[in-house]
């Protein structure tokens, strides 16, 4: 006890001493997460917390099932971003803390506090997000504590979605009739979901997993598959994908898929041998070649055979036959067995096929092995791709007929100099040799022995660059920076490979600048930056810095500034006095050592397109197209989004006050400034209810409080109870007062509405009834509505919007205390967030 007590003392110590607690508070002011272009905002008021999708997007897991628990106003959007729905927590969440897994207490919970939400009319839509995220916790308290019976469709339907775990739950809850036919023939539609849900062709393991899970409930492989479907094709009789685009770890599924359904691939394989002997397609004999190449290769061939030839001398040509499939039968379950006992690293069975070395023999047998297997819609350009890759055979890509192969010969690190330099894919280079550096190697050096050697083309027009460099230079120069864009780009290809471009072109050319403009933003390192720069035009590089990656520029400038000060005193001077776009870190930077200012812009201007960038005001725009916009985006945001880029700017942006009230005043849209200045007197107080209270004093004797009008909607957004009573105590007291200003309280409660504020109607209908006494007179003038009361429709608005956003909360606090309101069928309008609560409607008129 003692020794706490003495902790405490010591605390308060260090954290009474101002200057201590400053400090500390800078450090922990700054509470935005920064990946990329992606920015967002991790801190929020308490009360302001309403949302379980913002919850989880920012990882307050723990602070949602406390929520949860206590049944507190939390509000549940449907799933417009899967990983933050609700029954998709455990899943997305690599959290080893306790306090932030999902047991079924929670759903327990959850069940519990909002049946509104997820039973009775809902329990529907719980289900199908159940399904969709195979979540048997829920489930298995939806059926031991409210009794969920299930029929066999929803058992089906569990098994079409992948959702494996839930149907075996089901399966052990339920006596369902099952009938093995038609559990085998769900493979399509499980395909056809996960495809659809996740836009991979190859869906291995969500196959293996069915037949796992048919294994485990005691359903068997049929015997013959083939009585499966209409056309008599077994259910697998080929995979549908393309081997070299898959990973390895999709290909080994693959692999065991054959394995498990063993007799039923064998099948398979002596129908093909068949359908050769009677000369059938071109992709049934290519399969027979491969077939025949794993047969010579398969080490314990040989013996199988000589046991087999003395079988064949022994038996009648039935028995032959018999005997051959045997021997075809044991040559594939051999292969496939000494294929799925080679051990694989984690890393590489994340590598795609086509990452693999072409001189990796496993990686070769896998593939013709899986060639055996694929659909023939699937089989030629798998063909082409093995030829290519393990072969090194492009026949197919000389024969005159572009339609012959989908590939390029560069895609393979193979140079052929009738694939034009310009035509190289940046994404595409390199594409199918990542790991062959000597490929790579000699692709660079027969590409710049290519152009070296090659006369220019005097055809071309005489602009001020050639007449500069001359045709050669000229032509030598293009080619340079189309090699090395391409090579930056593609991602993959390493320095010393790049370094040959330089070191070959300025051999002859040491003066030319040929590092490419648009390759600014490949630079993803401060090793790349110091090897880079030096070949870099510095003009060129403080014109294109807001190209490189967002997370990397600020730091880049601040290398720059330590490691190479002559060239940061040009950049500094090129970047203050030019109006180009830069990326968040840049300016940033700028702002904090320069208090930066650019043609055509205010400070205050740029600075609010900085704050909406980090908060995520203005959603689904680039950095680069944001910082173009003119201050109007200040009449494009919302009132929230206002409050939170100005408040951002003020708290983090010190600067002496009188350039923010100026550089306010300059606005493009000089009507901003007033309510600008207004809200930045609010913001010096608003921690401060005394200094709050004198704020709002001063606009007392005013007979119009138009200039409050922001500060009303901004207390409305963040539904702030102490700010809203003394805003009454002061305007609204009595329903004579502040008549002409009750316009703003209407604008106060729509913002409560759309921001989900329950507390704001529950604390004015206790304390401030009178403010939803309303009028049906449509009439404004003072004779018909002389306290200016709300009309009927304006209330009918509010409820319309809860009903948009929704809110089934707000929806019932404001009809069961509103007698009037009458709903109509136009009225009810679907959005992506309020299934539940039109279920909910529907379900009270009945």
């Amino acid at each position: 006890m003692m020794e706490t007590n003495q902790t405490e003392i010591l605390f308060f110590k260090v954290f009474r001493n101002v200057i201590i607690r400053k400090e500390i508070f800078k450090h922990l002011k700054f509470s935005y997460e920064i990946k990329g272009n992606e920015f967002k905002s991790c801190v929020k008021n308490y009360q302001e917390i309403v949302s379980s999708e913002w919850l989880i997007e920012n990882n307050h897991l723990a602070l949602l099932k406390l929520k949860i628990k206590n049944g507190e106003r939390v509000l549940f959007p449907n799933d417009r971003n899967p990983h933050n729905n609700i029954f998709n927590i455990n899943k997305n969440n690599n959290n080893n803390d306790n306090d932030n897994k999902f047991d079924k207490s929670f759903y327990c919970n959850l069940f519990k506090n909002y049946p509104n939400y997820f039973q009775d009319i809902n329990l529907n839509n719980t289900l199908d997000m159940v399904s969709k995220f195979d979540n048997y916790l829920a489930l298995e308290i939806l059926i031991d504590n409210y009794g969920l019976i299930m029929d066999k469709y929803q058992f089906l339907k569990f098994i079409e979605n992948s959702a494996f775990k839930c149907a075996f739950l089901a399966h052990k809850h339920f006596n369902f009739n099952l009938d093995p036919i038609q559990l085998w023939n769900i493979i399509d539609q499980i395909q056809m979901f996960h495809f659809m849900s996740t836009s991979r062709y190859n869906n291995s393991d969500v196959i293996l997993e069915f037949i796992k899970f048919l294994f485990s409930i005691n359903i068997p492989p049929l015997p013959d598959l083939s009585v499966l479907s209409q056309n008599k094709k077994p259910f697998i009789q080929s995979f549908f994908y393309d081997i070299y685009q898959s990973k390895l770890k999709y290909i080994i599924d693959s692999l065991k898929i054959i394995n498990l359904l063993n007799d039923q691939f064998q099948s398979f394989i002596n129908n093909l041998l068949k359908d050769n002997n009677n000369n059938q397609t071109k992709e049934i004999k290519l399969k027979f070649n491969y077939y025949s190449i794993l047969k010579e290769n398969n080490p314990n061939n040989n013996d199988n055979n000589n046991n087999n030839n003395n079988n064949n001398n022994n038996n009648n040509n039935n028995n032959n036959n018999n005997n051959n499939n045997n021997n075809n039968n044991y040559l594939i379950k051999n292969i496939n067995t000494l294929l799925l006992s080679t051990i694989f690293s984690e890393k590489e069975l994340e590598m795609y096929i086509y990452d693999f070395e072409k001189d990796n023999k496993i990686i070769q047998q896998i593939y013709q092995f899986l060639l055996l297997f694929l659909n023939d819609s699937y089989f030629i350009n798998n063909h082409h791709f093995y030829q290519a890759k393990f072969e090194n055979n492009f026949t197919n890509y000389n024969s005159g007929n572009e339609n012959e192969s989908i590939f390029k010969m560069f895609q393979f690190g193979i140079f052929n100099p009738m694939e034009s330099m310009n035509d190289l894919n940046a994404q595409s280079l390199f594409k199918y040799c990542k790991n062959d550096f000597k490929l790579q190697e000699n692709f660079i050096r027969q590409s710049i022995n290519d152009f070296l050697t090659k006369k220019p083309d005097d055809s071309l027009n005489n602009n001020d660059y050639i007449k500069m460099y001359g045709n050669f230079t000229y032509m030598v120069l293009n080619k340079s920076k189309t090699l090395l864009k391409s090579l930056l780009e593609c991602g993959h290809c390493p320095l010393n490979l790049i370094d040959i471009v330089f070191q070959e072109v300025l051999k002859e050319n040491p003066t030319l600048y040929i590092f490419p403009n648009e390759s600014y933003k490949f630079i993803n390192s401060i090793e790349r930056f110091d090897y880079f720069f030096p070949k870099m035009d510095i003009y060129d590089f403080s014109q294109n810095i807001f190209l490189m990656k967002e997370s990397l520029s600020g730091d880049l400038i601040s290398h720059l500034k330590n490691n190479y000060k002559d060239q940061f005193k040009f950049f500094k001077r090129i970047t203050l006095s030019k109006s180009n776009v830069y990326s968040y870190s840049v300016l940033n930077f700028l702002f904090k050592n320069y208090g930066y200012i650019r043609n055509r812009k205010t400070k205050f201007q740029l600075l609010f397109e900085m704050a909406c960038i980090v908060n995520k005001l203005v959603p689904n725009q680039p950095i680069e197209t944001l910082l173009c916009y003119d201050f109007v985006l200040f009449n494009h945001v919302t009132t929230i989004s206002k409050f939170k880029a100005i408040d951002w700017i003020y708290s983090n942006y010190k600067f002496d006050g009188e350039w923010f009230f100026s550089s306010a005043s300059h606005c493009s849209k000089n009507e901003n400034y007033k309510e600008i200045s207004i809200l930045i007197e609010f913001l010096k107080c608003k921690k401060d209810l005394t200094k709050i209270k004198m704020f709002f004093r001063q606009f007392k004797q005013q007979d119009d409080l138009s200039d409050l009008s922001l500060i009303f909607q901004i207390v409305g957004a963040i539904g702030n109870i102490d700010y809203l009573e003394i805003i009454m105590k002061c305007f609204f007291p009595t329903i004579q007062s502040s008549i002409e200003s009750k316009v703003y309280v209407y604008q106060l409660l729509r913002e409560s509405v759309e921001n989900g504020h329950l507390r704001v109607f529950q604390y004015l209908f206790k304390n401030y009834p009178f403010i939803f006494k309303t009028t049906k007179s449509k009439q404004t003038t003072t004779t018909q509505n002389p306290y200016k009361k709300f009309k009927t429709s304006d209330i009918s608005k509010l409820i319309h919007l809860s009903i948009q956003r929704g809110d089934i909360e707000m929806y019932n606090f404001l009809t069961n205390n509103i007698k009037f309101y009458k709903l109509h069928k136009k009225d009810i309008l679907t959005t992506t967030n309020n299934n539940c609560l039109l279920n909910h409607i529907k379900n009270n008129k009945k």
